[in-house]
């Protein structure tokens, strides 16, 4: 299998399999703007809300918002709003996924979400 490193992202070719990087489980508060999978992921998952540009990590990040590790967050009416949330970053090094789907993503478990 072929490793090819891009963006900080290793890609395991063919399959079109990645590793993502991680440094361990975070909490952090962060805030952003929510956004629907269909805006932003309408091919590989449609149905997920994310935070896209959580300060205060880098511009044009995309978070998934999920409930637990298997659950997507399902609170509609923040989409289109700034919003607070309270959270954990899980690590997320651990495992290789198929890159472009829904359960790949980098994501963000919601313990607690308000509109600013």
């Amino acid at each position: 299998m072929k490793r090819v490193l891009f963006a900080g992202v290793l890609l395991l070719l063919p399959g079109c399999q990645i590793a993502l990087p991680g440094i361990g489980d975070q909490n952090v508060t962060i805030e952003g703007l929510v956004q629907s999978g269909a805006e932003i992921a309408p091919e590989s998952c449609p149905d997920a809300l994310y935070v896209f540009n959580p300060f205060p990590f880098e511009d044009n990040l995309h978070l998934q918002l999920r409930w637990d590790k298997e659950t997507l967050f399902d609170e509609a009416k923040f989409i289109g709003k700034t919003v607070r949330i309270t959270g954990t970053l899980p690590d997320q090094s651990g495992g290789i996924c198929e890159a472009l789907t829904c359960q790949c993503a980098r994501y963000l478990v919601v313990q607690d979400v308000t509109e600013t």
